[in-house]
């Protein structure tokens, strides 16, 4: 799956992927309106909602300006379930083995 990634390395440089950068900053806006919006109700907005939407929005901003980045979090935590699935299935042939 990892190598397949690799393929879409151009995909940065689209206008799409440009667009999907200006979409994600427009989108900051429409939740700051909508914070406000709550804000001019009446109605609480707590400090762990706002905590929430800055991190998805920073998340969401940091994916579309760094694909890069991305592919080598997704080798890493690949790589680590790897070594955890290799390490569960020599533990339960372990186990089998020693329960025969």
């Amino acid at each position: 799956m990892i190598e397949d990634i690799r393929h879409f390395e151009d995909l940065r440089e689209s206008a799409g992927w440009h667009r999907l950068r200006e979409v994600i900053k427009r989108e900051k806006s429409k939740l700051m309106q909508r914070i406000a919006d709550k804000l001019m109700d009446g109605q609480e907005v707590g400090s762990e909602e706002i905590a929430f939407h800055r991190g998805f929005y920073y998340g969401a901003l940091w994916i579309a300006e760094y694909p890069d980045e991305v592919v080598k979090d997704l080798e890493r935590a690949a790589r680590r379930e790897w070594v955890r699935a290799r390490s569960r299935i020599a533990r339960q042939a372990q186990e089998a083995h020693t329960d025969a």
